[in-house]
C-alpha cells in the first residue's frame, strides 16, 4: 500500500500562506483540525509556532503539526453563524462547564475564517524560523 499524506488528502481547505502549506480538516465530533507543514529548513522550537491550542499531532513523515479544536473552552459553530448564535453558544458553553465547576469567561466561538487567520499567523512564525 501506498504511503498517503493524510492530511492533505482529507483536507477541508488546503492552501499556502507565506510559503507555508495550512490545512483545515474535520474530525469524528463535528469539529475542525488545523495543520500547518513546518518549512524544510524550519529551526524554531514548536512552541514558537504559538498555536492557539496545544499541538497533539507530529510533525509526520510529511512535516505536519496540528491542533483540534474539540477541548471543552471550544465550539465550532457553521461559518457566518451571526452575532446572536456566537452570543448563545457563549452563553450555552459557559453554562454547561458551570455545571461541572468550570468557570469559563471567554469560549472562543470557532469559524473557518478564525481558524485560516490562526494558521496563517502561525506560518509567518514558522517562517521567520527558516
Amino acid at each position: 500500500m501506498a504511503d498517503v499524506d493524510r492530511i492533505a488528502a482529507t483536507a477541508l481547505k488546503l492552501w499556502e500562506h507565506a510559503d507555508v502549506t495550512l490545512a483545515i480538516t474535520g474530525n469524528l465530533l463535528g469539529s475542525r483540525n488545523g495543520y500547518l507543514r513546518l518549512p524544510e529548513r524550519f529551526g524554531g522550537a514548536l512552541e514558537d509556532l504559538q498555536a492557539p491550542r496545544p499541538l497533539v499531532y507530529g510533525p509526520d513523515a510529511y512535516g505536519w503539526v496540528g491542533f483540534d479544536l474539540i477541548h471543552t473552552w471550544d465550539v465550532w459553530t457553521p461559518d457566518d453563524p451571526g452575532e446572536m448564535a456566537v452570543d448563545e453558544l457563549t452563553r450555552f458553553t459557559q453554562e454547561l462547564m458551570a455545571g461541572i465547576g468550570r468557570d469559563v469567561q471567554d469560549p472562543v466561538v470557532w469559524t473557518t475564517e478564525l481558524l485560516s487567520d490562526a494558521l496563517e499567523a502561525m506560518a509567518e512564525r514558522a517562517r521567520a524560523a527558516v
